[in-house]
């Protein structure tokens, strides 16, 4: 399991310039930072090598992302691989017919638990 959170909130002692400045901060770079999240290239994953399973390299384990969030998985199985899905917090939020995913998922503000699960044509789901 994965764990992401967006961002930290800044430790600020609570002074009239420590209130602007988290009002500021909040306000005004958080949704700029959301609004203008760019979307990095193509990136490969290696797959592992236990048989069957998944091997997810973005994001990394704790990592702190911005939305949409870039998920690139692989997997490994000596049988076809048949779906890959990409379950947050419980719920599923993207399915596919391939062995492989790179794409990106919008995540609300907040830690999130995404698991990144596969099934394959002998009815094995591995995560």
């Amino acid at each position: 399991m994965r764990r992401l959170s967006y961002f930290r909130q800044l430790d600020v002692s609570y002074s009239m310039c420590a209130a602007w400045a988290r009002f500021v901060f909040w306000w005004i770079v958080v949704p700029l930072v959301i609004g203008t999240a760019t979307r990095a290239a193509a990136t490969t994953c290696t797959p592992g090598t236990a048989n069957p399973s998944v091997t997810v390299c973005l994001p990394t384990q704790n990592a702190i992302v911005g939305t949409p969030t870039h998920v690139v998985a692989s997997t490994t199985d000596s049988n076809q691989v048949t779906n890959i899905k990409i379950i947050v917090d419980n719920g599923l939020v993207y399915q596919a017919s391939a062995s492989t995913l790179d794409t990106y998922v919008t995540l609300s503000l907040g830690t999130h638990v995404l698991i990144v699960q596969a099934s394959d044509s002998a009815g094995q789901t591995f995560k």
